[in-house]
């Protein structure tokens, strides 16, 4: 089926699970419009401090008790902002995120994602593709960056001049997966046993940590 003409299935009642900044959810406002006028029934759920953001574009909200605000107004966040493209201060902040937000995030997207046929989820919603699978519905995690393995360029934690061939580029993006999964590790596998599912394959888990996460109903051709 493909989500955004509506070719080749019945109209999906769609929840998109939008976690961080203002950068990280006003996305996820267009794709739902896409998906509106492609015949869905969508809900964007995020943080309640973007509310009227979200309802003047006449686009259903689903608020979240998870703040994101103190996290991305932190020192850290800050300090991240100024120094331009920094892995390491990426990494503190990736680590508060898992340490204060994460663990606390299963419970409640359990909660809004009932009564939906798919979850569409950004990165740091990872646990939704737990409740997916327990849900037994389709789900895609939707990176607003290139994630996904390539040997076309190194994964986006590394400067883009670096050019040291396809292998690398590839290996970089393994490398990452697993520099993002080990912080978050825990908390999913927390997140994933309250539910009551396997924890994840340590490979699986890394390609979730790096926001690769599809399902052939929702995108054709998808081997997840």
């Amino acid at each position: 089926m493909n989500l955004l003409t509506g070719e080749g299935k019945k109209t999906m009642r769609l929840i998109l699970l939008a976690i961080g900044s203002r950068g990280d959810v006003q996305p996820y406002i267009a794709l739902s419009l896409g998906l509106q006028r492609a015949g869905h029934k969508v809900r964007l759920a995020a943080p309640a401090l973007f509310e009227d953001l979200i309802r003047q574009y006449d686009v259903e909200f689903q608020p979240l008790e998870v703040d994101t605000r103190q996290l991305m107004e932190s020192e850290k966040a800050k300090a991240l902002i100024i120094s331009d493209r920094n892995p390491l201060g990426f990494l503190l902040i990736y680590k508060d995120f898992a340490d204060k937000l994460l663990g606390a995030m299963h419970g409640e997207f359990w909660k809004v994602c009932q009564n939906s046929d798919g979850i569409i989820y950004s990165p740091f919603g990872v646990i939704a593709h737990f409740v997916a699978q327990k849900l037994g519905i389709p789900r895609f995690a939707t990176a607003l960056q290139p994630l996904g393995r390539t040997t076309e360029f190194p994964n986006i934690m590394l400067p883009g001049w670096l050019k040291l061939g396809g292998g690398f580029n590839y290996t970089s993006h393994l490398v990452a997966e697993q520099v993002l999964w080990q912080p978050i590790r825990r908390q999913v596998n927390d997140g994933s046993s309250a539910l009551r599912i396997q924890p994840t394959s340590r490979a699986s888990a890394a390609r979730l940590a790096g926001g690769t996460s599809c399902h052939r109903i929702l995108v054709p051709g998808c081997a997840a």
